[in-house]
Parts: structure tokens; C-alpha cells; sequence
């Protein structure tokens, strides 16, 4: 399973999609620099529900909604910065890897189909 904590304008029930999809932004700079006033191609998710509620735990984002999804790596883009090997093929700066790190993140690029939904937690 992967947990995102949502936006206020994500419903997952209907699917999920990045921001851009014909985005350039890196790997790199959307680890490093959050999602902030930068639109990628890129959806964060966390590993495990632990690492989701730390980052929840740490949000300003109001009401915290966090969704949980059932995703098959052979229908979507999934790259797992869990792996220390690709985290560091991906992200050369310490910031970027610390976070990717510490919030067990793992990146759905373009989008997260309805069917993937589970449920809230």
C-alpha cells in the first residue's frame, strides 16, 4: 500500500492527477523543494502510514485527509526513493535525499487511477 496525505482539492474516489503531466520539473527539485509553488509531474506518497502521519503530523494543510491506495507497478509510473540506490540516482543533494528519506516517499508520476483507491485512514 501507499498513503498520501491530500490536498483539499484531491478526491481520490475519482482519481488522482499531478499537477502538470507535461511538467519538466526534476525528481530532484520536487523532493527537495516541495510541491509548493512548483507544478510537477509527480504525486508523493508515502511507504508506510507511520511515515504518512509523521509528515501529517507537520502539515498546514487543514483538514488532514489521508488517503490509502492499492498500486500496481505494472499499470503506473512508480519510482521508490525508499531504495537507497535509487534515491541517490535521482538526488544528488542531502536535503532532497533527508526528506525523501525520512518520509519514506515513493513517486506516482502522472497520475493515480479511482480503481487504485482503498480508502481513508
Amino acid at each position: 500500500f501507499l498513503y498520501r496525505l491530500l490536498r483539499n482539492d484531491e478526491h481520490p474516489e475519482m482519481g488522482l492527477v499531478a499537477k502538470n503531466i507535461w511538467s519538466s520539473v526534476s525528481v530532484e527539485q520536487h523532493v527537495t523543494y516541495g510541491s509548493h509553488g512548483i507544478a510537477s509531474k509527480y504525486i508523493s506518497c508515502c511507504k508506510s502510514e507511520q511515515a504518512v502521519r509523521k509528515l501529517a503530523s507537520m502539515s498546514r494543510t487543514h483538514p488532514r485527509r489521508i488517503a490509502m491506495f492499492y498500486v500496481n507497478e505494472r499499470d503506473i509510473n512508480i519510482i521508490d526513493l525508499t531504495d537507497p540506490f535509487i534515491r541517490d540516482c535521482f538526488i544528488s543533494n542531502m536535503t532532497g535525499r533527508h526528506y525523501a528519506a525520512s518520509f519514506e516517499e515513493v513517486l506516482i508520476e502522472n497520475n493515480i487511477p479511482k480503481e487504485c483507491f482503498v480508502g481513508y485512514i
